[in-house]
């Protein structure tokens, strides 16, 4: 990825919200468009997803809305109550510094932030020369787009399974996707690539 200057302001946005995630004590992996064009082809994205645990974010609640608004973070949405917070899909920021927005998505769908996929997760850097990202492993994004089928999603999957085909650990890819009933499908794209 080339030094574009929204892909500067994207990392100084996530180097000061991972700071945040760091001292709370909450794993993260970066998911959606910077993963993807990684893994796949580079593609334009103006946002930032990270995702966490739900429940870890839960028992910290209270001190993490704290420490976004003193790193000037908003939440650009409604400020949930913990009960609330159980059944939220994401929570929108926004980086007040550089209006960078910021997906802290705690349920995707075809994915739970476990040992799997912490032990499995890539350390990425974003920027020549600057510090690291802990993303998800293609193999767990696979699933995740697989999950959420938007056309996006769709092509993807196509760039990263077509670019690292030999690279992808096909036996946990449809370990994953057994625990989420999408077998069938991992079978479709790996008999469809294969032969490429």
């Amino acid at each position: 990825m080339s030094s574009h200057p929204q892909l500067v302001k994207l990392k100084i946005s996530a180097d000061r919200f991972m700071r945040i995630l760091r001292q709370l004590n909450v794993e993260y992996v970066m998911i959606g468009g910077i993963p993807s064009g990684f893994y796949g082809e580079p593609r334009f994205t103006q946002d930032l997803d990270f995702a966490v645990d739900p429940d870890v974010l839960a028992r910290m609640f209270i001190e993490f809305l704290q420490e976004i608004e003193r790193e000037n973070f908003l939440l650009a949405s409604n400020r949930p109550t913990i009960e609330e917070l159980k059944k939220v899909t994401s929570l929108r920021l926004i980086d007040l510094k550089n209006r960078v927005m910021i997906d802290l998505v705690l349920r995707p769908r075809g994915f739970k932030l476990d040992a799997d996929v912490l032990s499995r997760r890539r350390v990425l850097k974003l920027l020549p020369g600057r510090g690291k990202i802990w993303c998800v492993s293609p193999e767990d994004l696979i699933i995740m787009k697989i999950a959420n089928g938007e056309p996006q999603d769709l092509k993807d999957i196509e760039k990263i399974v077509s670019r690292r085909f030999k690279e992808i650990d096909w036996n946990y890819l449809r370990k994953r996707a057994n625990k989420f009933n999408l077998t069938e499908e991992i079978d479709e794209i790996h008999d469809r690539f294969k032969s490429h």
